[in-house]
């Protein structure tokens, strides 16, 4: 990818995303912090600097190096604004099992945070599942956990050379299983999430359904870019090919695009028509879960807008749509990022402001699909309206 399309892609992404808070009446950081941002990984995003190990003597740009356990949890209770903390503390018992994770760190960014935030950390959800909250001394714990672990699971990440970690501890409040993902080529270990059970549970018993369950569609949520896919055999995997060749890939737990080694111009577009879907379907969620005495014009609109998507897909309502499992919303999902590659294809900007990237995306279309009918996708005008909409208000 060159400097030009990574600029198209970004202006792309932010538009929407102002439009869209704006639409919510919400400031950008409020939206993201309701919504979470978007992460985009892959060898052709990624400088010579993030592909190094993160050490104390050079770390990536907005990292702070982590002598003190309590700046993973200030990076929780937003005392620390540094964009990740990361650990260089040997993990003896891990190398002895692993040995190629011998000297890896251990970092948490702010999107792990979040997402830990966001579905692991309300005690009342977490009853129902039979865990408890996660809370900001169970986060200030992870270097602790992966030094002492009492249970350890791992599985191969299909396509790569790495691998999932669950880690098993027990603590006086109970059992926290924490997931990290390896980067050879980073030498570290990402955070992924954590959850936390009864003091009761058994950690062999609650280990390997854990690791299983981060790499199932319905936990993971990975969607990749493939027009014409169908499931990975592998009941523990949800990566799709297209054609065999690895090109990209969403994973709506953690708003992440992969850019692939097979990657074109389309690719970006494609996964990001999946986190546009993801994205409207959860704000749809709250904005019903309102008094609909209590929404602005604007807010019908977008409920107005979820629907017009979801009578395409020819599924009732958001409710239906909530009850499908994710293998279930696939072939709609696919339609969706199809048909705003195809949007992108036609090139007709909802705004002067846009004019110039939308003539570029439907000139790097072109070069990837030799028509429209490639796509395999028809779009409707109110279809073409709701894509409108999401980079410009109607006025």
């Amino acid at each position: 990818m060159n400097k030009t399309q990574a600029e198209a892609d970004a202006t792309l992404y932010a538009r929407a995303v102002e439009t869209l808070a704006r639409r919510l009446n919400m400031g950008i950081r409020d939206f993201d912090a309701a919504y979470g941002g978007l992460n985009v990984v892959g060898e052709s995003l990624l400088d010579d600097g993030v592909l190094n190990q993160a050490l104390p003597s050079n770390p990536p740009r907005g990292w702070v190096h982590s002598s003190n356990l309590q700046d993973a949890a200030d990076l929780w209770n937003g005392n620390n604004k540094a964009e990740a903390a990361f650990w260089n503390a040997g993990n003896t018992r891990l190398e002895e099992q692993f040995p190629e994770t011998a000297g890896y760190s251990v970092f948490v960014n702010q999107s792990a945070i979040e997402h830990i935030k966001n579905n692991h950390s309300n005690a009342e959800s977490d009853a129902k599942r039979g865990q408890t909250a996660i809370t900001d001394e169970d986060i200030s714990r992870i270097t602790y956990i992966v030094s002492n672990y009492d249970a350890i699971a791992s599985e191969p990440i299909k396509g790569t050379n790495n691998r999932r970690f669950a880690f098993a501890k027990q603590f006086d409040d109970g059992l926290i299983v924490y997931l990290a993902d390896s980067s050879k080529k980073r030498r570290d270990l990402r955070t992924v999430s954590m959850w936390k059970y009864p003091q009761s549970a058994n950690a062999q018993d609650v280990l390997q359904h854990a690791v299983s369950l981060a790499l199932t569609p319905e936990a993971e949520g990975g969607i990749s870019h493939d027009s014409n896919s169908t499931p990975n055999a592998d009941a523990n995997q949800d990566i799709l090919y297209q054609g065999g060749a690895d090109r990209g890939m969403f994973s709506r737990e953690h708003n992440l695009i992969a850019l692939l080694k097979n990657a074109d111009a389309s690719t970006f577009v494609h996964e990001l028509g999946h986190f546009f879907l993801e994205t409207n379907t959860r704000i749809a969620r709250d904005l019903t879960a309102k008094p609909a005495e209590n929404l602005t014009e604007q807010e019908r609109q977008f409920l107005s807008d979820v629907q017009t998507t979801l009578d395409w897909f020819g599924v009732k309502d958001l409710a239906a749509w909530d009850a499908m499992s994710l293998n279930e919303q696939r072939e709609n999902h696919e339609k969706w990022a199809r048909g705003f590659e195809a949007y992108l294809y036609e090139g007709k900007a909802p705004s002067e402001e846009l004019r110039g990237v939308f003539r570029r995306f439907r000139s790097w279309l072109k070069q990837v699909y030799q028509s429209l009918k490639s796509l395999n996708v028809e779009l409707t005008d109110e279809v073409r309206s709701v894509f409108d909409r999401m980079f410009a208000s109607d006025e």
